[in-house]
């Protein structure tokens, strides 16, 4: 009996580094969803040729996110995937300007406000990661990213005759391209955690209103630090 014990022994033991490695072989493959915190710093410039408003302004805030994709082993060592993610940033950036001209012999004074909100954010792209360790991966990543953005306006213009208030607000999307790298280490069997930076480039686009500020011309940049944490199924 004891005999049967010992073998019993010596095959787990043997065993249990080819499980370890089946187990191993499996990781950075299949679909996986997960959660992130990001540090965003958002940069806008904003330029109202009419009102002669060029500025730039930049918010940093903590926001929440998530994502969903899918890794494809190639070879050994290598990871390819596909991977989607939205944030909520809420981003905020002021800039005003106090203009006073001479109008028709009369002198005019405008103090006017363009606001721009980032209100939702979102990305697509591709990664490609190399497996430093069976549990760890280093990777790039890149692809599409898309902003939705409000501009906000708002005017004073006052006259020897009174003062007129206006005010328009418009939503438009900004699509341009995100880039960034990061490392990802399981530290369960389903779970990963990650911690990456990204650098987002959104395109430039011209808000248009009835009323001075009669057009807005704004760009956004965005760098964001992320910690998160992912799931696979």
């Amino acid at each position: 009996m004891r005999v049967v014990r010992f073998f019993l022994h010596v095959l787990i033991a043997c065993a249990a580094p080819l499980a370890a490695q089946s187990a191993l072989a499996q990781t950075f493959s299949g679909f996986y969803a997960g959660a992130t915190g990001l540090y965003e710093d958002y940069v806008a410039t904003t330029n109202a040729a009419d009102i002669s408003l060029a500025e730039k302004t930049r918010d940093k805030r903590f926001v929440w996110g998530g994502y969903a994709g899918y890794n494809m082993r190639v070879g050994a060592d290598f990871v390819v995937g596909l991977e989607a993610g939205l944030s909520l940033p809420k981003s905020e950036e002021e800039a005003r300007k106090l203009l006073t001209q001479q109008i028709d012999k009369v002198t005019v004074t405008t103090d006017a406000r363009v606001g721009l909100t980032a209100k939702l954010s979102g990305s697509a792209g591709v990664r490609f990661g190399y497996l430093v360790t069976p549990e760890t991966m280093v990777y790039a990543i890149g692809g599409l990213a898309a902003l939705r953005e409000e501009a906000s306006i708002s005017a004073t213009v006052t006259k020897p005759s009174g003062a007129t208030k206006t005010a328009w607000s418009l939503t438009a999307d900004h699509v341009g391209w995100t880039l960034g790298a990061g490392v990802e280490r399981y530290i369960a069997d389903k779970w990963t955690t990650r911690i990456e930076y990204v650098r987002s480039n959104f395109s430039d686009r011209a808000y248009s209103g009835p009323t001075t500020p009669l057009a807005v011309n704004a760009s956004t940049r965005a760098n964001s630090a992320r910690a998160s944490i992912s799931y696979h199924f």
